[in-house]
């Protein structure tokens, strides 16, 4: 913790890193020291992984996810002398995450030659057929390759260590929620990455669930399809619960429509009903998952989803 050059007396702060509680954190200063209508600053508190605080890398993620730190601030108080207590109000607080480094594969704190080790056992491997369970953390630009790129990225990092606070450089594309091409997007004000999680979230809101694993895949058909789902992980009871969603890269060549709210207006396909439908089929809603496919009947040359007081025409 370090304290505000104004707030030079009365100091005091525990740190209870057990409870990830930093408590009776305080301090006075004189009126003049702080201004009438500007910002005065308490204390800077330094946040970083410790041992044992699991912030690696999991090989087994196609995609990087942060640790959320849940900031929040309790039982603020103000004291002005000769006017007492006053009221405090505490403003929203930035959402705040920890990430990993990516290149310290083996989480010694430091980039050297065990990770280089680790990344030539999996070079120029694809990370969807991979020989090596390192592959995916190891293809840092989420290409779908661990190749050339990759080498430069981590080249440019080795030797870094966590005690010389230096700084590490991270590919353009860091965080992005997808593995493999770029997407060709046509039109829409969202970013690819919000409608990914738009999509997951409609589903897990839509399902009363949590923290659903899918995971998402840029790749080239070649054909006029836009999308597919297959899951590859059930609950104890065998209900899917996550899988891959694989989507065409430049929506058989018109590019997608990126928007959550607005759908396209052209004739660009809409990203987020897309999304939608394949990780429905992520989730068991095909014909090919038996708990979903007994329940679906044919009438008519129509497919009827027939539920227990109610029926539902298929597309």
């Amino acid at each position: 913790v370090e304290f505000g050059s104004n707030f030079t007396f009365n100091k005091t702060v525990v740190i209870d890193d057990a409870a990830g509680v930093v408590r009776n954190l305080g301090g006075s200063t004189l009126a003049a020291n702080v201004g009438g209508t500007g910002y005065a600053l308490l204390a800077r508190i330094k946040f970083e992984s410790l041992a044992g605080d699991q912030v690696d890398v999991d090989p087994a993620d196609l995609t990087i996810e942060p640790l959320q730190l849940g900031l929040e601030i309790q039982n603020a108080k103000i004291d002005v002398s000769g006017v007492g207590e006053v009221t405090v109000n505490v403003g929203a607080l930035p959402e705040t995450d920890l990430y990993p480094v990516i290149y310290d594969i083996d989480d010694n704190n430091a980039i050297d030659y065990r990770d280089l080790i680790f990344f030539t056992s999996a070079y120029n491997q694809n990370v969807f057929n991979a020989t090596s369970p390192y592959a995916s953390a190891l293809d840092f630009d989420k290409s779908g390759k661990v190749d050339y790129r990759d080498l430069i990225a981590l080249a440019g990092n080795y030797g870094k260590k966590k005690s010389g606070n230096t700084q590490i450089n991270y590919p353009a594309n860091f965080g992005q929620k997808w593995v493999g091409n770029q997407l060709e997007v046509a039109s829409g004000d969202d970013s690819v990455d919000q409608v990914i999680e738009a999509a997951i979230d409609t589903w897990e809101t839509a399902l009363g669930v949590e923290d659903l694993d899918v995971q998402v895949v840029v790749h080239d058909f070649g054909t006029a399809q836009l999308g597919s789902g297959q899951s590859t992980e059930y609950s104890v009871d065998g209900i899917p619960v996550g899988g891959r969603v694989v989507i065409d890269d430049d929506a058989n060549g018109l590019g997608w429509h990126v928007d959550v709210t607005d759908l396209p207006t052209g004739g660009a396909y809409d990203l987020y009903t897309v999304l939608l439908h394949e990780i429905g089929h992520v989730l068991g809603f095909t014909r090919y998952f038996s708990g979903f496919g007994s329940l679906v009947e044919e009438s008519g040359g129509d497919l009827v989803f027939v539920g227990s007081d109610f029926t539902v025409a298929l597309d």
